[in-house]
This record gives C-alpha cells, structure tokens and sequence, in this order.
C-alpha cells in the first residue's frame, strides 16, 4: 500500500492507496479528482464537500472488481479468517462490514464508549505469526493511518455484525484486485483533453454527472457542482455565526478543499514536466499560494474547533473569498 496524495474519505484513500503502488496509474489520477460536488440543502445532516468520482472501485480501469455474499462465503470456508488470508494470497484487498464493538482499536482510535456498531473495513495484509490482518481507516486523529488487527476481533466484529434492519451497501464482501493494463493487453493513455475538460466543468460548476451513464446520481438537482460549492461553504459558515447551526464546522469537508488543491499542483507540476503548459512554473508557483491558503483555513478551523471564537469564522470566510478568485484566475489562465 503506497500512502494516497488524497485522504479526506475512506473511499478515495483506500483506492489511491491500492493504484499509485504503480506507476502505469499516476497519470488516471491527476486526470481525475477535479470536479468537487456539495448538498445544496446547507441543513442536510449529511451535508458535506467531496470530490465527485463516480463509482470509485467499478470506474477505474486499474480495478478489478468482485463481491461475495455472506451466504456464499460460509458454505465454502469454515473461518471468516481463512477466506480473508486466501483472498489475500491471491492478491485481493477486501473492504466488508462489522461489528466494531469487537474491535478494540476503534474504540481507542474514536474515544468513544464501547457500543455495537457497523462500520466498513478495508484489509490489505496479514501477519500469520501474529495473527494480524492490516487494516487501513481514519484512526489517529481522524487522520488515514495503517494498524494491525487480531484474527479474533475480525472474526468476532464479522460474525455477530446484526444486520437485521440495516443496509448492506455492499451486498456481502467486496474483493478488490489492482489489474495492470498490459495484463488487458492494452495500456491507459494520458489524453490531457480529460483533465482540462473536467477542469472547465469545475469553473464552470457544470454537472459532471450528465456525462456518465449513473442514474443514481445523473441529472441531480441537488447538488452544486465545481467553484460554485465555494458560495455555498460560505453560506454554510454564515449560519454558524448566527447560530443556527451547530457549532462545530465539517473538518472532513475543509479537508476535501486541502487535498483538491495539492491534486491540482500535482497536476500542474506534471503538465509542466511534460510541456503542457506556457509560463509553466509561474502558475505552478502561483498556485502553490493556493495550497497554502487552503492549508491556512484548514488550520483556522481547527482553531476555531477548539476555541467556537466566531471572530475566526469571519476570517475564515474572507480568506475562502480570496482562494476562490485566486484560482479561478490562476485556472482560467492555464488554460
């Protein structure tokens, strides 16, 4: 598992995690994660700022991609356990949900009082002397970290996962394989249309979603695509002045802002590398300013977290104002 340039939701670091072990995967992804989406409903409970990426694991052409019900998986193996070590083996990683009262580590690492809860889990390894698997989740400090588990609490958190009730957004257990494109006999070519077309969507705050064929999400009226979820942060900070929302600001969501500007450098750096790119290294400077900013409200937030000084909202709102007229002219001119 190579560390992801992108750590803000289990789905993006899990998966970057698992491609950019390969160099063959770099240029698919600074040809994606541009676009950001939000809710426009400010007073969702789920209101959040993410990377739109349409079904990250099937979307991918570096990933195979397969599931297995519970049903299927306890005819054929008698230990939950085995069936993870032979996946593995194989060259699989695999994200299922459990039981995280049985889980020790998620206690320590969310500090919260032991109780029965289902959570998904993403496996990459195994230590067979130890009886470890390797996990991978959001468990110091909400920050996307590595951990070893015992065989014995995977098997407990597995196997007395109640979910009578519940949805099973992943239909049993999902098995994911990285699939080297010359093993297809065909290799990913950087088009470098692809990213500039996304990048326009994103000044443009068009919806991305109609150029996919996903119902799901196709032709949604409630979200707000590109730099216009730039507006809508504010307005969602403004009701945290006036308190009308709770006091806690969504780090994950600022998080989101962080890691979308180190991707775009990324991007720039290699369109300079590879003569993409007029006046190359005065935009790639320029929008290290850009990162920098991001970083700064990152912080602010954290600070403004811990203190509820609404003085810091205000500061923050007016450097979310300054980044967003930074980089649309800093984008605009890039291309």
């Amino acid at each position: 598992m190579k560390y992801p340039p992108i750590t803000s939701f289990p789905p993006h670091a899990n998966l970057l995690s698992v491609i950019l072990n390969y160099q063959e995967s770099f240029e698919w992804f600074i040809s994606n994660y541009i676009q950001l989406i939000c809710h426009k409903d400010l007073l969702e409970p789920t209101f959040r700022i993410d990377f739109y990426q349409p079904s990250h694991w099937h979307y991918c052409p570096f990933i195979l991609n397969y599931k297995i019900t519970r049903d299927l998986l306890e005819k054929k193996w008698n230990k939950f356990s085995g069936f993870l070590i032979d996946c593995i083996d194989s060259d699989f990683y695999l994200m299922f949900n459990v039981d995280i009262f049985y889980v020790s580590i998620y206690k320590f690492a969310f500090g919260i009082e032991k109780k029965h809860s289902r959570h998904d889990v993403f496996i990459f390894g195994y230590d067979r002397e130890n009886q470890t698997f390797d996990i991978a989740d959001f468990f110091h400090k909400g920050k996307y970290t590595y951990k070893k588990v015992a065989f014995s609490e995977i098997e407990k958190g597995y196997d007395n996962l109640n979910m009578t009730g519940q949805y099973d957004y992943l239909n049993g257990i999902e098995m994911i394989k990285y699939q080297p494109h010359h093993a297809l006999n065909r290799k990913f070519k950087f088009d470098i249309n692809i990213p500039v077309r996304f990048i326009k969507e994103y000044l443009l705050s068009s919806n991305t979603s109609k150029r996919y064929d996903l119902s799901t999400i196709k032709n949604n009226d409630e979200l707000i695509y590109g730099i216009s979820i730039y507006n809508y942060l504010i307005d969602f900070l403004e009701l945290i002045i006036a308190g009308k929302l709770g006091v806690n600001i969504l780090i994950r969501s600022i998080h989101v802002l962080y890691d979308h500007k180190m991707a775009m450098l990324h991007r720039i750096e290699y369109f300079v590398e590879h003569n993409y790119l007029k006046d190359g290294k005065h935009i790639s400077n320029a929008y290290s300013n850009i990162v920098n900013r991001a970083n700064k409200i990152r912080n602010l937030i954290i600070k403004y977290n811990l203190t509820k000084d609404t003085g810091i909202v205000h500061k923050i709102i007016s450097e979310i104002r300054t980044l967003a007229a930074e980089e649309k002219e800093i984008l605009e001119r890039m291309l």
